[in-house]
């Protein structure tokens, strides 16, 4: 007598071969088998039918092979799906985002209110102390005669307002830091 080796054509498949033609678990494929839902012929599986059954009666499933959403969601063509897109996006945001909490926190990076609020502390700083050489300096320059003389007592006094104003913006600086 000849063993059956095929039916409609089709070779017949173990449980194990029909398992990975179908994408599925050997376990799931026997227990489909043991209540009778997929025929067996001779031990073996007729993968034609069985897929015609399995079609009628299972919904299409996503295997999961431990590969990334993005493995999985790669079309054929080689386009990427809108959702990872979407996702890829907003988990770019998202890690800018906790880049930039990190960087204020380890005073990497300041708002730019306080940067603006200590320029025109600053700045204003500056425009009263170099205002106030003018008074100052007044009648000290107007006793000298000699141009040179006074060009080098002025350049002396300037030197020293911006020395002050130096060590005055570290001050500064390191208060607003600390708020």
């Amino acid at each position: 007598m000849a063993k059956l080796s095929h039916v409609s054509g089709m070779e017949l498949l173990s449980i194990r071969k029909y398992a990975a033609h179908r994408g599925c678990h050997p376990s799931y494929i026997g227990k489909m088998t043991k209540s009778g839902k997929i025929p067996l012929v001779s031990g073996k599986i007729d993968p034609t039918a069985a897929d015609a059954i399995l079609d009628q009666t299972t919904r299409p499933r996503v295997r999961s092979t431990g590969h990334t959403a993005a493995v999985r969601s790669v079309r054929s063509e080689g386009q990427v799906s809108p959702y990872l897109q979407a996702r890829t996006v907003h988990e770019t945001y998202r890690a800018k985002k906790e880049k930039l909490e990190y960087e204020r926190m380890t005073e990497k990076l300041v708002e730019v209110d306080k940067v603006m609020q200590v320029a025109e502390t600053m700045f204003s700083t500056v425009r009263v102390r170099l205002r106030g050489l003018a008074r100052s300096m007044a009648p000290i320059l107007a006793a000298n005669s000699h141009p040179a003389e006074v060009e080098r007592m002025l350049a002396d006094a300037i030197d020293a307002a911006l020395e002050e104003l130096s060590t005055e913006k570290i001050k500064v600086l390191s208060t607003e830091g600390s708020k």
